[in-house]
């Protein structure tokens, strides 16, 4: 089962990006060359046994060959070549498909199933992603949950937070699961867990010029700070008026989304992640606690049980 590969290569789309074209589908990774003949032969097994079911089903002819030893017609090979092809693939590129299911003031995300989509997984990965995804019907929607540029690289989570999961955790899921060696901000600046986060002695001020981060421990007793990249100075009092403002604008919020008023919610820890984004650099624990939580309203808006 070899030979659908080469009917394709005419068919990729060039210069802008066809989401509707099954080229983008098909070109999708498998890392074929790096797996075992073992891998291979299983999932060519697999791919044998649907075609099986396909031929049973009167799917190539209304004629029902029961000769089992005949030798594959060229559409027969064809269609066996691109199951192959799409079980080789779907190890990297498929997403769940999940509902959620609200339990008084908790909610607990229902795997119904898998599905791929050809343009969301263009996205890398990132242990600090920069957008969250929910399932409309069988439309995906991805939605950004802090302040993008220009350039940036979208970024999505292929399953380890760098919030929930040290970093030796996330780097072995990932390369088991995915084969890759994971090298996001988070993981190459070895970012702490929310849990480790509680005992931070420093903060990473954002310079008002550059934007760069200058930090300053918690015990300061400074009002200005110099900036290491651009030499310039930064009030600190505008940045611990912030911080004494955002437990209270968390709290508002908090209550707004208990009370299952989501939309709300959501305009006020937007609201307040943009605040903090102005005057802190990740990882932050306020900063990233304000992201779940506008993770958690965006799922909302999603299919639900």
């Amino acid at each position: 089962m070899g030979s659908g590969a080469t009917v394709f290569r005419t068919l990729r789309p060039r210069g802008k990006h066809e989401p509707d074209n099954y080229a983008n589908l098909y070109d999708l990774v498998t890392h074929r060359e790096k797996r075992s003949v073992q891998d291979i032969l299983h999932r060519t097994h697999v791919a044998a046994f649907y075609l099986y079911c396909l031929k049973k089903t009167n799917y190539f002819t209304m004629d029902v060959d029961c000769d089992t030893n005949r030798r594959l017609t060229d559409d027969e090979l064809f269609i066996g070549s691109l199951l192959l092809h799409h079980l080789l693939l779907l190890q990297f590129n498929a997403f769940e498909v999940s509902e959620l299911r609200q339990l008084g003031n908790e909610q607990e995300t229902v795997f119904i199933g898998g599905s791929i989509y050809p343009t969301l997984a263009l996205l890398n990965h990132s242990c600090d992603p920069c957008v969250v995804r929910y399932h409309r019907g069988t439309t995906v929607v991805v939605h950004n949950i802090r302040e993008l540029h220009a350039g940036e690289a979208i970024t999505e989570n292929y399953g380890p937070m760098f919030m929930l999961h040290p970093k030796e955790d996330r780097l072995q899921t990932l390369k088991n699961r995915y084969w890759f060696e994971c090298n996001c901000i988070a993981c190459c600046q070895d970012w702490p867990t929310l849990e480790q986060m509680k005992t931070n002695t420093s903060l990473r001020i954002r310079c008002s010029h550059c934007k760069n981060s200058i930090t300053v421990t918690t015990e300061s007793m400074e009002f200005i700070v110099h900036c290491m990249v651009c030499s310039k100075t930064t009030k600190l009092l505008p940045v611990l008026k912030v911080l004494q403002e955002t437990e209270n604008k968390y709290s508002v919020a908090k209550r707004l989304m208990d009370k299952h008023n989501y939309e709300k919610a959501l305009a006020e820890f937007m609201a307040l992640l943009s605040l903090l984004h102005k005057h802190m650099v990740p990882p932050f624990r306020d900063y990233h606690l304000c992201q779940q939580a506008i993770r958690q309203c965006m799922l909302t808006f999603g299919n639900k049980l």
